[in-house]
């Protein structure tokens, strides 16, 4: 999957009930998320790490944004484990309906 607005790579794999999503720009890791299935209906966002020459670029809210658009194409909630997810469903009213019990 590639974002066609800033040329970023979007690459997704989950195996077992572990799940990641990174992006790449040039070849070159931005970021990753790591999530954890807890059903086949709602994972936990459990860690957000943005790479060193990446910081302040909008790289972990840009995978926020991949997430609650994977979990609405996915019909998946997401239980927010990791504090920046916390705090971006908490600023973000608007992304309230993909946010697990």
């Amino acid at each position: 999957m590639r974002d066609m607005n800033n040329d970023i790579e979007v690459k997704h794999s989950e195996i077992g009930n572990k799940g990641l999503f990174v992006l790449k720009r040039d070849g070159k890791r931005m970021g990753r998320l790591e999530y954890q299935r807890l059903s086949s209906f709602t994972i936990s966002a459990q860690h957000t790490e943005v790479d060193k020459g990446f910081e302040g670029q909008g790289v972990a809210k840009r995978l926020f944004s991949v997430l609650v658009g994977w979990a609405r194409e996915n019909d998946q909630k997401i239980e927010p484990l990791c504090p920046f997810f916390k705090s971006m469903f908490d600023r973000n009213p608007d992304v309230k309906e993909e946010l697990g019990a």
